[in-house]
């Protein structure tokens, strides 16, 4: 389960003149522009958990940069995205680690078009779309569980199929195409 914390403050910079960053409220920012050529770094955050640089290729638009940002986001922060009319909204959040151990998490695919990317132990990203029907195996710690998935399935709609198929005592959220997994704290386990 996430929380958010009062008080949190976020600074979030671009070095690059033609992408621009305006806050929009606390943790929030607007991003608006492309950026013309490869930028290393093209934004900075600054948050309490810790200070990142994101570099963005060339012409990445807002919506590339808020991606490559949310991969990049480390753990105890959260990003929610939203398209506007003048831009694409980045709300951040930090938020409170579980007290259990993150579970290990293990994706196979047999497609070798759609690629899936692993972004920490318990949280990966799906790129791409599926060349024909295949099947994933998803693995969390010991237990597993097979997802078939039609040809032409793109990244986000395989997210949500692995968010919601994951193996009993965990559960998963899938936010566009990233996938995170936790422990299940309603699921108990009775020694006898």
């Amino acid at each position: 389960m996430v929380h958010a914390l009062p008080g949190v403050s976020f600074r979030l910079m671009s070095s690059v003149p033609s992408l621009n960053v305006r806050p929009h409220g606390l943790g929030r920012f607007i991003l608006s522009g492309v950026v013309p050529s490869f930028a290393d770094p093209a934004l900075t955050l600054q948050s309490p958990v810790g200070a990142i640089d994101v570099p963005l290729a060339e012409k990445s638009k807002a919506r590339d940069a808020v991606r490559a940002l949310q991969r990049r986001l480390p753990r105890g922060l959260r990003g929610e995205v939203r398209e506007l009319l003048d831009g694409t909204e980045l709300s951040l959040q930090e938020t409170q680690l579980p007290a259990a151990a993150l579970p290990r998490v293990v994706i196979v695919s047999t497609d070798l078009d759609q690629r899936i990317r692993p972004l920490d132990e318990n949280r990966f990203e799906v790129l791409g779309q599926t060349s024909d029907d295949c099947l994933v195996t998803f693995q969390v710690e010991r237990r597993r569980t097979v997802v078939a998935i039609a040809k032409g399935t793109g990244a986000e709609a395989t997210a949500r199929l692995l968010a919601a198929r994951v193996p009993y005592g965990y559960v998963a959220l899938a936010e566009g195409s990233i996938v995170t997994v936790w422990k299940d704290a309603d699921v108990t386990t009775i020694a006898a």
